[in-house]
């Protein structure tokens, strides 16, 4: 669920160009309770796979017994083309995440949205 969270609100913020440094994840519990949980980046970022890894570890904060019946992720702290690589030094392997999604991006554009998606999206 978050996967396919992160990857529509990247597209949204990469179709009107804009990167966001804060990443919001808000939770509804079965209980009818509301939790907002934010954590700021130290880049700004558009890509999926960031905002994913983000919520992901924002959530892994929230699990044990509690149930959520409601998810969402935002983006905020928002500015248009920053000129940012998209990926982090001190990651190696953010840079090839980061060019992976781009690549995806580019065949999303000529052959269609829904003609390319990552396995975890399955």
């Amino acid at each position: 669920t978050l996967w396919a969270l992160s990857e529509k609100l990247s597209a949204r913020m990469k179709r009107h160009n804009y990167y966001g440094r804060v990443v919001t994840l808000k939770l509804k519990t079965s209980g009818f309770r509301t939790l907002t949980r934010r954590q700021t980046l130290p880049d700004y970022t558009q890509l999926a796979d960031k905002i994913f890894q983000t919520s992901v570890m924002l959530l892994a904060k929230e699990t044990g017994t509690l149930y959520f019946r409601l998810m969402g992720v935002g983006v905020s702290d928002l500015a248009k083309d920053t000129g940012e690589s998209g990926y982090d030094l001190a990651d190696p392997a953010s840079k090839k995440r980061a060019d992976i999604e781009k690549t995806m991006d580019q065949i999303r554009a000529k052959i269609g949205p829904t003609m390319i998606k990552k396995g975890r999206s399955l």
